[in-house]
C-alpha cells in the first residue's frame, strides 16, 4: 500500500529507532493536539459570548430613538408617520425626565422613563428583562 508523502514522512519521524526520541515525539504531538483543542474551544466560547452580548445590547433599547429638546405635544401624528415608513417594524412612545430619589440616606438624581408596556413589548423584549 502506497502512502501519501506527507503521511509517510510523519510516520517515519514518529517511529524512530531509539525509544527516547519516540517518547519526545509523542509528547510533542500530544502537546500540539491539546493546544489546538484548547484554541478551538476558546474561540468557540468567545464567539458565542460575543453573539450573546451583542444580542443583549440590541434587545436592551430600540434601534432608533427620536427625541426633541422641548415637550413633543403632537407625538401621535409623528408616531403615525414613522409607522408608515418602509422597514419600520414597530414604534413605542415614552416620556423621560429626571427625578430625585432617596435611598439609604443618600439622594440620587436618576432619569426615569415612563412607557406603555403593550407598545414597548413590540419594540424590545421587555418581559425578558423583568424577573
Amino acid at each position: 500500500m502506497k502512502l501519501p508523502f506527507s503521511l509517510f514522512l510523519a510516520l517515519r519521524y514518529l517511529k524512530p529507532k531509539r525509544t527516547f526520541l519516540s517518547i519526545i515525539s509523542l509528547i510533542s504531538v500530544l502537546g500540539v493536539m491539546l493546544g489546538v483543542t484548547v484554541l478551538i474551544l476558546v474561540i468557540s466560547v468567545m464567539t458565542g459570548f460575543d453573539r450573546e452580548l451583542r444580542q443583549k445590547v440590541i434587545d436592551f433599547d430600540a434601534h432608533i430613538l427620536v427625541s426633541t429638546e422641548d415637550v413633543l405635544h403632537d407625538w401621535r401624528t409623528l408616531k403615525a408617520k414613522i409607522d408608515k415608513t418602509p422597514g419600520v417594524v414597530a414604534t413605542a412612545p415614552y416620556v423621560q425626565g429626571p427625578v430625585i430619589v432617596e435611598f439609604q440616606n443618600r439622594r440620587l438624581a436618576p432619569l426615569i422613563r415612563g412607557i406603555d408596556p403593550a407598545e414597548e413589548e413590540k419594540v424590545i423584549p421587555l418581559r425578558k428583562f423583568i424577573k
